[in-house]
């Protein structure tokens, strides 16, 4: 009981610790200027339109960021679950109905990060035809 707790605390923590931003400690440059980051961040009015061709890219820039945001955390949550399966099957101890819901965990998850992948890449694909 208390190593299920355990278990569980971990992979909160791993997840929750996992949505922080790393910081970078990489030399600066003439190209991280506040007028270079405007490209890419609104900070105007917030007009989205076809003839602004700024925030035209930078809505289809942050239609693309949370996209990769939400596919990378169904990754990180199929593998967790792929993790899952695997701790469940290492600790069936003989007993055939835990070890098939293992198998079938894993199945899922695999079959998850396959379909997670292939989005992300048409994702990519997409959003680096438009922006």
């Amino acid at each position: 009981m208390f190593s299920k707790i355990i278990f569980t605390f971990i992979i909160v923590a791993v997840v929750c610790f996992s949505f922080f931003p790393v910081a970078s400690f990489a030399e600066s440059d003439e190209s991280n200027t506040p007028e270079e980051f405007e490209k890419f961040i609104d900070i105007g009015d917030g007009i989205y339109g076809p003839g602004n061709d700024i925030d035209a890219k930078t809505f289809v820039f942050n239609v693309g960021t949370m996209i990769r945001m939400l596919l990378s955390a169904l990754g990180i949550a199929l593998t967790l679950i792929i993790v899952y399966a695997g701790y469940l099957w290492s600790t069936a101890g003989g007993k055939e109905e835990q070890v098939t819901k293992a198998r079938s965990w894993i199945t899922n998850g695999i079959l998850g990060l396959v379909v997670t992948l292939s989005a992300f890449a048409i994702t990519e694909y997409v959003i680096g035809k438009l922006g």
